[in-house]
């Protein structure tokens, strides 16, 4: 049951590769069972002479859906000049086997031993989002030779998730109830309700310690897990407005790891898949310095700049100051200050140090720093640059995703109906027809049977999106999603037979 609740994977051909302009390899490998698993190879353009000395990270997904799903992250990681292992989990994609709880870390074990088998890669970093975040940091623990860095994105805490969605309804811990972005009080953060009763003391507090001893999943306590990684450095990233798995987690985490660490606190980004739409271009210069230094290879553009630090200093009673010191050129860097249940993010130039003026708490607040890349100006005009894409995201689509997110998981299916009638009529740039198109298909497959005429207004739009995947393809025995609209409209549609729409 937890297997199918929590994991929600399918067999669909999404996108591949190609789509993004990846060279890509198609590779098989046996999980502990000895049942194959599918996986992909990627680079920004095919292998040289030199392929072998390419810094390679491993990519572990998240749930719902399969890799395919996920290669927007695999085409941020070879941006920034990786290569880049995706698989597919037990029972995911055209991976064999059932999916369960109890395969996922294992599976990127094995993931690795291909890694160093088959493509003699030595050392490596590993990335995982959601889920796969929990799954990296535990694999990161029994490889300690061979994985040299991790970074995640949304992890999860267990048992603050059960207790959570028993005393509040939404996914916990939520402690943080102010934030402030370059002095402006930001929106209080949206949550997805997924339970309406609620509980409270003891037995909220026992039900928590009873489901998280439980849970089949043996990454669901990242604490113990961060505090093993003494000598690997970690990259903890988590979206601010994350409304399903809070950013308290992270910073929890984050608080337990010893030694080298980063964190990047994304503020006005949500959940997974979210970062590669809003931050793109900064995403991938932010993991191309982080993999590129821990891996020791030659960047391919100003990723070589080191990081900078921090230390809080305290004023007298009460109060603190942050002080950012800079080892390389004069940049633009993010503060983010923790204290008394408020978060504060801050943008500040630096040249070779920058005071922060004092905040306010009765205890010592937790605060880091990061170097941001893309960035226009400098002094005191610098700022945070967008890509088109991001301020395409941001301005036209960003409202409309989050509602149906949120409508999606909450289960509110008969809501669906007004924001499928305010989808756009022509087919947007990509990746938004792709991201669009991701939510059609899911609210096909969930009101197929219990609401046919949402599932087909959403295989409508569907059809007016989605170009990816064609049944003619490569992979023409793996079903696409033009398999279950052509079901659901009860004729044969594929790319051919779509309406017309703005090319990406």
């Amino acid at each position: 049951m937890l297997n199918s609740l929590i994991l929600l994977p399918d067999k669909y051909c999404y996108q591949a590769p190609a789509d993004l302009g990846l060279w890509a390899e198609e590779v098989t490998f046996p999980n502990a069972q000895g049942q194959p698993l599918q996986g992909l190879f990627c680079q920004q353009s095919p292998p040289g002479p030199c392929h072998s000395e390419t810094p390679t990270v491993l990519f572990c997904p998240g749930t719902s859906g399969n890799l395919s799903s996920h290669l927007h992250y695999i085409e941020l990681l070879c941006r920034a000049g990786l290569a880049v292992l995706g698989f597919d989990y037990t029972g995911f994609g055209q991976s064999a086997g059932a999916a369960s709880l109890h395969s996922l870390v294992t599976d990127a074990l094995g993931a690795g031993d291909f890694l160093q088998r088959a493509k003699k890669v030595e050392r490596f970093g590993i990335f995982g989002v959601s889920i796969g975040a929990n799954v990296a940091l535990m694999a990161a623990t029994l490889r300690l030779e061979a994985i040299r860095g991790v970074a995640v994105e949304g992890l999860a805490l267990q048992r603050e998730i059960v207790r959570g969605i028993l005393t509040e309804g939404s996914m916990g811990p939520r402690s943080i109830a102010t934030i402030t972005y370059n002095g402006i009080l930001q929106p209080p953060r949206a949550a997805h309700i997924l339970n309406r009763i609620r509980l409270g003391g003891w037995l909220a507090e026992a039900f928590s310690w009873v489901g998280a001893t439980l849970f089949p999943f043996q990454a669901k306590d990242p604490h113990r897990h961060a505090s093993a990684l003494e000598d690997v450095p970690v990259f903890f990233i988590h979206g601010v407005e994350d409304p399903l798995l809070p950013c308290e987690a992270t910073l929890q985490v984050y608080e337990t790891k010893p030694g080298a660490k980063r964190l990047w606190l994304i503020p006005g980004v949500g959940h997974t898949q979210e970062p590669a739409l809003a931050q793109d271009a900064e995403y991938a210069a932010q993991l191309g310095n982080f993999f590129h230094g821990v891996l020791h290879s030659s960047p391919p553009s100003t990723s070589h700049m080191p990081p900078m630090t921090c230390e809080v200093i305290a004023q007298g009673s009460g109060t603190f100051a942050l002080r950012v010191y800079n080892p390389g050129p004069p940049g633009l860097a993010l503060t983010t200050m923790i204290s008394n249940k408020a978060v504060d993010f801050q943008t500040v130039w630096v040249h070779e140090r920058a005071d922060i003026p004092c905040i306010a708490g009765s205890e010592r607040c937790l605060a880091s720093c990061l170097r941001l890349f893309e960035v226009s100006g400098c002094g005191d005009v610098a700022q945070v640059r967008l890509t088109a894409r991001g301020r395409r995201y941001q301005e036209v689509f960003q409202s409309h995703i989050r509602a149906l997110s949120k409508t999606l998981h909450e289960g509110r299916l008969l809501d669906l109906d007004p924001l499928l009638q305010a989808m756009p009529e022509a087919r947007p740039e990509a990746p938004f027809d792709f991201f669009l198109g991701l939510y059609c298909v899911q609210m096909m497959r969930r009101t197929q049977h219990k609401l046919p005429h949402l599932a087909r207004a959403a295989a409508e739009a569907f059809t007016r999106y989605w170009h990816y995947g064609t049944p003619d393809g490569h992979h023409h025995t793996q079903p696409t999603p033009w398999d279950l609209a052509s079901a659901i409209l009860g004729k044969h549609v594929s790319p051919s037979r779509a309406a017309p729409g703005r090319d990406p």
